[in-house]
């Protein structure tokens, strides 16, 4: 009898753990990047469009490409507590990356270069887009956060309510801060 309810117990604690990482997640085509809701997205350039779910449980978390062409990644379809979610993102092109409400987006490797690219962070996060070679980059941090871009040739920068904007090279710089916040030169 001992020895079912520790069977027992130990499956349902077994169907109840996250599945296994490194679950690939069908999409439809996408242009554009949005993390909601806090979590780890690496973002890499590749010949074909993948997403891949390296750490949560896909039963619980939110991969979907909107009507717009949003590929829209949460944690959690609904509220949830401590979901851990890492997920990898392979496109040829990208057009936007945003973060509301926490998490980190890390774009790798070399990506085409491309005439622009548009950043946003809204309410905390951090998105690191230097890979993301452009002319120019649009860039906006609204209740906090960070964003790292590398331009070649025009930065538009606008912080509001805090956060930070930091960029490499030389480019041309039209900035605005309204309530604190920063764009300086990347170290």
């Amino acid at each position: 009898m001992t020895r079912t309810i520790i069977a027992a117990t130990l499956v349902a604690a077994a169907l109840a753990m996250p599945v296994a990482a490194q679950t690939p997640v069908r999409v439809a085509a996408f242009d554009s990047l949005q993390l909601r809701g806090g979590g780890e997205i690496v973002l890499r350039h590749g010949p074909e469009q993948r997403v891949t779910l390296l750490e949560g449980d896909p039963r619980i978390a939110s991969i979907e490409v909107e009507r717009d062409g949003d590929l829209v990644i949460r944690p959690c379809r609904r509220s949830c507590r401590d979901q851990r979610l890492r997920v990898e993102v392979v496109t040829p092109r990208i057009d936007a990356v945003a973060i509301t409400g926490g998490g980190s987006i890390r774009a790798e490797g070399r990506f085409p270069a491309r005439e622009s690219i548009a950043l946003a962070v809204t309410g905390g996060g951090t998105l690191d887009a230097r890979a993301l070679g452009a002319d120019s980059a649009v860039t906006a941090v609204t209740g906090g956060g960070r964003i790292r871009t590398a331009p070649r040739e025009t930065l538009v920068a606008a912080v509001r309510g805090g956060g930070t904007i930091l960029y490499s090279g030389d480019p041309d710089k039209t900035v605005a801060i309204d309530g604190g916040g920063t764009v300086t030169r990347d170290r």
